[in-house]
C-alpha cells in the first residue's frame, strides 16, 4: 500500500492520477468508532469487488484530531487498517485544515465515514455520506461501483 501524508494540492494530484482506473475513496479516521464498525463490511465488498479493476483509496482525518507527525498518523492508520483486514491501494494522511478538505472533495457534511465512487476520468458516479451499516446502502455501492467500472 502506497502510504503519505499529503496537503490539498498533493491529495487532488494524487487523485487525478489514478483517475484512470474507477476508484474508490473511503475517507476515515481512526479515532472514529462508526469506521472502525464498517471497515470489516466494507473488507467483504472490496474483496468482492476487486477483480473489476477498482482502486481503493483511503484518506484519513487524523490529524484533525490528533496533533501527531505525519509519520506518526500514517503509522497509525496503516496499523488500524491491518487490524481491520481492509486492503486499500493508497492511503493519505490528510495534513491540511477540514475546510480544505472538505472544498477539495466536496463533502457537504463533514463526518466520517464517507465513501466516494468515481468512474474513469473522475467522474463523481455516487457518493455515500454516512456508514455503509444497512444491507441496502451497501448493494447502493455496490451497484455504483459495477456501473463506475463499467463506465
Amino acid at each position: 500500500m502506497d502510504a503519505r501524508a499529503v496537503d490539498r494540492l498533493q491529495l487532488e494530484s494524487a487523485l487525478r492520477d489514478a483517475a484512470a482506473t474507477p476508484l474508490v475513496i473511503h475517507h476515515f479516521a481512526t479515532w472514529c468508532d462508526p469506521c472502525a464498525e464498517e471497515l470489516p463490511l466494507l473488507k467483504v465488498e472490496f474483496e468482492r469487488l476487486a477483480p473489476l479493476g477498482v482502486k481503493f483509496v483511503a484518506v484519513s482525518w487524523d490529524l484533525f484530531m490528533a496533533p501527531v507527525p505525519p509519520a506518526a498518523a500514517i503509522e497509525a492508520c496503516t496499523a488500524f487498517l491491518a487490524q481491520h483486514g481492509v486492503a486499500f491501494d493508497h492511503l493519505f494522511v490528510f495534513t491540511g485544515t477540514p475546510p480544505e478538505l472538505f472544498e477539495s472533495q466536496r463533502i457537504e457534511h463533514g463526518t466520517v465515514p464517507c465513501t466516494e465512487v468515481r468512474a474513469r476520468g473522475g467522474r463523481v458516479v455516487a457518493a455515500f455520506p454516512q456508514p455503509l451499516f444497512e444491507d441496502a446502502e451497501r448493494a447502493a455501492f455496490v451497484a455504483a461501483v459495477t456501473s463506475a467500472a463499467k463506465a
